[in-house]
């Protein structure tokens, strides 16, 4: 009988078999049904697991060697992530990209008539073929770009993107992990380049695609060390470490793999390529790439801390101060975006460092052995993977419905929406008070989790400890409050208030194919946030990977019944609110309302541009933060006037760590390799003579024995 672990493979093969070969649309709808197949083949066994049910695995033999499929309740955990998030995608984006087939389609009927037309002119083109003006090289060609082959091919990576990540989660073998986890990264570098002819989109998928390969490349260092220490090359190689290797190797192994898993996370300061490839992939791509590519890293850098007993100690704290660091500068850069994708981007990086801070929490629980610190920690850390997964797919889906509605990003061209997209206005606020941690949302189950686990190694660590947990909950208080400034300029100034710019069609709301996963997805928000108590259970298992005793601290704990408490009561809360507001609207709805000009002191004159924008909104936090946030002006002359002069202001957010660390050191290297230009200077005369002096010095070489 087939191994359940080998079904997936079959929605891989109908997309590389059916889809390239259908018109766009039903190409799409047939990537989905792959999509499909591949997540219930995938699902089955993963939900069995987490049921408690015995682990799957399946052992494969190949040429290059052997190795092991396998569903532990870790890579259970992770494969529901991974297919909620890519069915919600995938199925979003049916409508996304359906524009791009639309305009050829109406073009290439006009362009079929226009045809017929001049075929029927024939006879009286001879005689006015003078009169004609030639094109010149000048000229722009008026018809749509064909996007119907770039979309099916689009459509037929999306499965294989899919089955690479759910594949990875499976295999033990690292030099194989390695392997799938690489076509993971060429599928989704594939995936960015939908816009290819777009210089920006261009460069991100590259930068996005050097550092994929910079990841693997550490990756692959840290299997050889461990594979020259221990002999062996999988996962539970790493429990031999002890016994084996030195402290100072153990370590070695890990910041190697946590170097190799925390650029696809984003830890800062292997952030760089996230925010630039997330505003450049289609807004589905964005969101499942935020929503699950990124906690890929995280599954490798739970499976290495579960994996590797050294000095957990150790490895606790270097994962916590690169976490902190994460969410302080991730939220802080946030703040002071003005495209509303990168501004998400910021905050997926903002996230990860709250992820990262339950890991290091496991980790250092472990150490001290403290379990309600470890258990507490694993489990805040492995709900906010989920709930991250969740809010900020469905941010980028409404980033996705705003663009295609307006045709930019943003923010200070944004202005009014609310009243336009009220479906997409209400996502995005869920979503945005989601992940700024407030009740009764999933975002403040797995955040107050983590602070449980914080104010309890308080009291019971020692003095040195206790304060170094004391600023690691002011930083993440601190992180929570610049997310909510964050949020309430973006909503405020893009949903609130009058419009700002005058588009050339008026935006409305997306169609249903896009509204659908979007209430699904909502839905799981709201799900998770008032019934807590139902996520936690069924994250049991998988904490018991990393603390046996987990079921009984969690139920022992009180907190279910604390979350489950404060959860009814806002939504009760909310409920009071939103039955006053129905009531109100019951009793107004036969009342006539009278408009009337507002007393505006006098000011007879009100402008759109009086309004808050992105910038004047953030504008204090960046005067007080200016050492790490900075934002670059350009002024332009715009008119003479005396006596003084107008000028046009246009600013820009830098990130100074990608400036130090990617940017400076490559103008440099370009400047030095500028110096060698003359080298190539396009006449065949010189190549002639570099080929004839290779060959001489290679005469020499062999002639004096070198």
């Amino acid at each position: 009988m087939t191994n359940p672990l080998f079904l997936p493979l079959l929605g891989v093969a109908m997309a590389l078999l059916c889809v390239p070969f259908f018109k766009p649309r039903l190409a799409g709808w047939l990537s989905f049904l792959s999509s499909l197949i591949i997540a219930l083949f995938s699902l089955i066994p993963a939900v069995s697991v987490l049921m408690g049910n015995t682990i799957e695995s399946a052992n494969i033999h190949t040429s290059l060697g052997d190795f092991q499929l396998l569903i532990d309740p870790l890579s259970a955990w992770f494969i529901v992530i991974i297919n909620i998030i890519f069915l919600a995608g995938s199925f979003y984006g049916q409508e996304y990209l359906g524009h791009y087939s639309r305009p050829f389609k109406k073009h290439s009927k006009k362009s079929r008539q226009s045809t017929v037309h001049n075929k029927q002119q024939t006879s009286n083109l001879t005689s006015t073929l003078a009169d004609c003006p030639l094109p010149t090289a000048d000229s722009k060609p008026t018809h749509h770009i064909d996007k119907s082959q770039d979309l099916r091919v689009h459509y037929a990576i999306l499965p294989i993107f899919q089955a690479s990540m759910i594949y990875t989660t499976l295999i033990n073998d690292l030099f194989f992990f390695i392997v799938v986890w690489e076509m993971m990264s060429l599928t989704s570098f594939m995936l960015i380049l939908f816009d290819r002819k777009k210089e920006g989109t261009l460069k991100a998928a590259m930068n996005y695609f050097i550092q994929m390969h910079i990841s693997v490349v550490f990756l692959l260092m840290a299997t050889f060390y461990l594979f020259h220490l221990t002999g062996g090359s999988t996962f539970s190689s790493l429990a031999a470490l002890p016994s084996i290797a030195s402290a100072q190797d153990s370590l070695l192994v890990f910041m190697l793999f946590f170097i190799g898993f925390g650029i696809k996370s984003g830890f800062i300061p292997f952030h760089t390529w996230l925010p630039h490839a997330h505003p450049a992939a289609p807004s589905h791509v964005s969101g499942i790439m935020s929503g699950v590519i990124i906690k890929l890293g995280i599954y490798g850098i739970l499976r290495v801390v579960l994996q590797h007993p050294a000095d957990m100690i150790t490895v606790g704290w270097i994962i916590m101060i690169f976490a902190v660091a994460s969410g302080l500068y991730g939220v802080m850069l946030a703040i002071i975006q003005h495209n509303l994708k990168k501004l998400l981007a910021y905050h997926s990086i903002e996230n990860i460092g709250i992820i990262g801070m339950g890991i290091g929490m496991g980790a250092l629980g472990i150490g001290y052995g403290n379990q309600m610190l470890a258990v507490m920690g694993f489990a805040g850390a492995l709900l906010h993977t989920l709930n991250h997964s969740l809010f900020k797919s469905l941010l980028f889906f409404s980033a996705g419905n705003v663009y295609q509605a307006t045709g930019t990003v943003n923010i200070e061209k944004l202005g009014g929406l609310g009243k336009k997209m009220p479906y997409t206005a209400a996502f995005f606020l869920i979503s945005a008070i989601a992940i700024c941690g407030l009740p009764p949302l999933n975002g403040f189950i797995s955040e107050f989790i983590i602070f449980v686990g914080l104010f309890d190694a308080i009291h019971s660590l020692g003095l040195s400890q206790s304060f170094s947990f004391v600023l690691i909950i002011a930083a993440l208080a601190l992180i929570g409050g610049l997310a909510i400034l964050c949020f309430t300029k973006a909503y405020g100034v893009v949903f609130q208030g009058s419009p700002r710019h005058e588009f050339k069609k008026e935006p409305t709301e997306a169609g249903w194919v896009k509204k659908l996963p979007m209430f699904i997805v909502a839905a799981l928000i709201i799900l998770i946030g008032l019934f807590p108590a139902l996520i936690i259970t069924a994250m049991i298992i998988p904490l018991q990977l990393f603390i046996p005793d987990a079921g009984f601290l969690i139920l022992d704990s009180g907190i279910l019944e604390t979350l489950t408490g404060i959860s009814i009561a806002a939504g009760v809360f909310i409920a009071i609110i939103l039955f006053v507001l129905g009531i109100r609207k019951l009793i107004q709805r036969n009342v006539v309302i009278e408009q009337s000009e507002t007393w505006g002191c006098g000011y007879v004159a009100p402008n759109p541009k009086m309004q808050y924008t992105a910038s004047s909104y953030a504008r204090t936090f960046r005067k007080l933060f200016h050492p790490l946030v900075f934002m670059k002006k350009d002024k332009v002359l715009i008119e003479e006037t005396f006596p003084q002069k107008a000028y046009s202001y246009e600013s820009q957010s830098t990130d100074r760590i990608e400036d130090k660390l990617i940017s400076g050191p490559l103008l440099k290297l370009i400047k030095f390799l500028g110096r060698f230009r003359i080298f190539q200077n396009g006449q065949t005369q010189s190549y002639l003579m570099y080929g004839f002096l290779f060959i001489i010095i290679v005469l020499i070489i062999e002639f004096f024995n070198w």
